[in-house]
């Protein structure tokens, strides 16, 4: 088999249909995607009917980011062989890329039934289960992906991730430190294992490993913004923004480096930056609530009533209201010191015209 990838196969028999597959998909593996895609054509072009060749430029169309082309692919293969599991897995990869994660569980779920054993495919649903707000069932089909194939990073890193969004910080630091063992050149493992660390507030081990995150991918933006709130959270607020600063300039679009740098530069006491970075931070991502939650008052397009003290963030800090409707208008930063609270609600008092504001002393939820 390994022969055939490298090209030995097609040598010997020009005509070997199999060899072309399993060459597309040793390009596909290296980015190579154009040698990849003309030995898939020439698969189906030397048999037409053969159901694994159309999977198999499914799998390369799906690593273009052509999903729709993915898609068809796969369903071809599966009206030429409607028992290829491999066909339902990787279409319904293609799916959950393209964000419809129901269509992803049921082509999973019909390839988890013709093959039990196929752990990618319990890798795809785990991970369309989680976009959905549905973690135990991630973790489980993770788990039984790991069962099925032990030696899989992505599946440890991939359960690693669904623990730390339901915030069990040592369960997904166990997942992490697997996944790096297994294969330990993924920055965005390191990363995640960061942050993990960093909410257990290991603020030492998170910053050694935003360190290696930035070694191995020196573009990646989230590792500067981690590195960045790890630092601040530290007390070292300059070293913070330097590096948040780099992470607005690599991702712009991301609504956390200006929050977290918001939340820096309000430690400092400079305020209107703060205000400046937050409001950036919420025109970003208008569902941003992380350290400061902005709701839209009568004047906006954007209405939202007030939330419940449930819904309220579990730190002290402010909420500023405008009177008419009795609406949030701009709402809760989080600060330990609550007289510099008060010093931001009162900017934004003036910034925004509320008319006044209250102070958050829960510190639990």
């Amino acid at each position: 088999m390994k022969r055939a990838w490298d090209g030995s196969g097609i040598r010997l028999n020009p005509k070997h249909v199999d060899a072309y597959c399993h060459r597309a998909l040793a390009y596909e593996r290296t980015a190579q995607f154009n040698k990849a895609l003309a030995d898939a054509d020439k698969a189906i072009e030397l048999d037409p009917r053969m159901a694994r060749a159309y999977c198999c430029r499914g799998i390369v169309y799906g690593e273009r980011g052509e999903l729709n082309r993915a898609i068809d692919d796969c369903t071809e293969a599966i009206r030429l062989d409607s028992k290829l599991a491999e066909a339902y897995c990787n279409r319904g990869h293609a799916y959950r890329r393209k964000g419809d994660l129901d269509k992803a569980v049921a082509d999973c779920t019909e390839a988890i039934r013709l093959a039990p054993k196929l752990a990618d495919a319990y890798c795809v649903r785990g991970i369309a289960y989680e976009l959905k707000g549905n973690s135990d069932q991630a973790i489980a089909d993770f788990t039984e992906g790991i069962r099925l194939d032990p030696k899989s990073p992505q599946q440890h890193y991939n359960r690693g991730n669904t623990y730390l969004a339901k915030g069990d910080s040592d369960k997904a630091i166990t997942d992490f430190t697997e996944s790096i063992r297994l294969y330990p050149f993924h920055a965005e493992t390191y990363g995640d294992r960061g942050w993990a660390f960093g909410r257990k507030g290991e603020f030492d081990k998170a910053i050694a490993d935003f360190d290696q995150a930035i070694r191995l991918d020196p573009t990646y933006a989230e590792a500067y913004n981690g590195r960045g709130w790890a630092n601040a959270r530290k007390g070292d607020f300059d070293k913070g923004i330097h590096d948040l600063n780099e992470a607005v300039r690599l991702d712009p679009s991301s609504p956390f480096g200006y929050g977290n740098r918001g939340w820096a530069l309000a430690q400092k006491g400079d305020f209107d930056k703060s205000i400046g970075d937050l409001d950036e931070a919420i025109r970003r991502n208008p569902e941003y609530q992380k350290a400061y939650m902005l709701y839209k008052g009568a004047d906006h397009d954007h209405h939202r009533p007030r939330p419940s003290q449930s819904a309220l963030p579990p730190v002290p800090g402010v909420r500023v209201y405008d009177g008419d409707d009795d609406r949030f208008t701009f709402a809760v930063q989080e600060f330990e010191d609550r007289d510099k609270a008060e010093q931001v609600a009162r900017k934004l008092m003036e910034k925004h015209g509320a008319d006044h504001f209250e102070r958050v002393v829960r510190s639990e939820p």
